[in-house]
């Protein structure tokens, strides 16, 4: 059964036709969200035309709510395709993390180390929506 499939709908930030964003379950920061399409696709290649449209418009908000409220140092936005490309759920998923100077990510691989979002995490980034 897909996780994304089947949301925890409190992780739900905004909601489109053809996408989701969504606080990450697993946050690499504090401000680290997911755009999902609704549709289950495995790859970037199997979305149409407007599923790929409506999903870069959802990044692209996120994105500046983001550099507007938080102002961060930088924002990583990508997209892990493949199991030796760190991807662990088999539904394409687009990654959008705050980042600053102190923090303290390496690497994007979910290695069972990271933290479960907080309350307080959550409440953070859906303050932005």
């Amino acid at each position: 059964m897909c996780i994304f499939c089947n949301l925890n709908k409190d992780l739900i930030l905004l909601e489109s036709k053809y996408s989701v964003l969504l606080a990450n379950y697993f946050p690499l920061s504090d401000f680290n969200m997911m755009v999902i399409p609704k549709r289950h696709v495995y790859s970037i290649t199997d979305l149409s035309v407007e599923e790929s449209t409506d999903i870069m418009g959802i990044i692209t908000m996120a994105v500046n709510n983001i550099k507007t409220l938080v102002k961060p140092e930088g924002i990583n936005v990508f997209l892990n395709e493949g199991e030796i490309a760190g991807q662990t759920v088999p539904h394409l998923h687009f990654h959008i993390v705050a980042r600053n100077s102190n923090d303290v990510l390496e690497n994007f691989k979910r290695n069972g180390e990271k933290d479960l979002i907080t309350t307080d995490q959550l409440k953070l980034i859906k303050s932005l929506f």
